[in-house]
């Protein structure tokens, strides 16, 4: 069970929002609190002026993170 209290203008206007789609404040509510929930696990979108946006997705192919870090520490030196 969750109890809002929401400020007048803003229960107002949910209010207007539920009548005007047809649902209820319940049914509006979890719907809203889904979208939030959602949107947080979302990754952040990259700014297009990111100087790193054109390499996004340039490397389907190739050695993993764990494997060039192998590499580079010289953990396998030795391997063939």
């Amino acid at each position: 069970m969750l109890t809002l209290r929401l400020p007048k203008a803003l229960e107002a206007e949910f209010l207007d929002y539920c009548e005007r789609h047809g649902v209820s404040k319940t049914e509006a509510g979890l719907t809203a609190l889904r979208k939030l929930l959602v949107a947080e696990r979302a990754p952040l979108p990259i700014p297009e002026d990111d100087p790193l946006v054109k390499w996004i997705g340039v490397m389907e192919d190739g050695p993993s993170t764990d494997e060039w870090l192998r590499a580079t520490r010289g953990d396998d030196w030795n391997r063939p």
